[in-house]
């Protein structure tokens, strides 16, 4: 699953990077010309890129905070979780009960 996750986070990263581009191309256009039908129709595409844009930054940090999440449980696992489960909670409180 981590490696799924690596690869939608790559994907993300690499739309982010095209619709910058975009961006970046209908602003110098918008300097380029002043034919009013042309800077219509690229502040519409200006406006669609800014939208995605801010759709894929939402996306690309929902992706990292869980795989920030996923390590975390990880680690969890992996260091023999220092939590106690539910059954390790009610043995240990029994044992202390046992003891009084």
């Amino acid at each position: 699953m981590a490696h799924e996750l690596d690869q939608k986070i790559q994907d993300v990263y690499k739309r982010i990077q095209t619709e910058r581009k975009v961006l970046e191309a209908g602003q110098l256009l918008r300097q380029a010309t002043s034919n009013p039908d042309v800077l219509r129709r690229n502040d519409a595409k200006i406006r669609e890129a800014e939208r995605s844009l801010s759709y894929f930054e939402d996306t690309l940090r929902e992706l990292q905070s869980r795989k920030m999440m996923q390590a975390q449980r990880d680690d969890h696992s992996r260091s023999g979780s220092m939590g106690f489960s539910s059954s390790r909670l009610a043995f240990f409180t029994s044992q202390q009960s046992s003891i009084r």
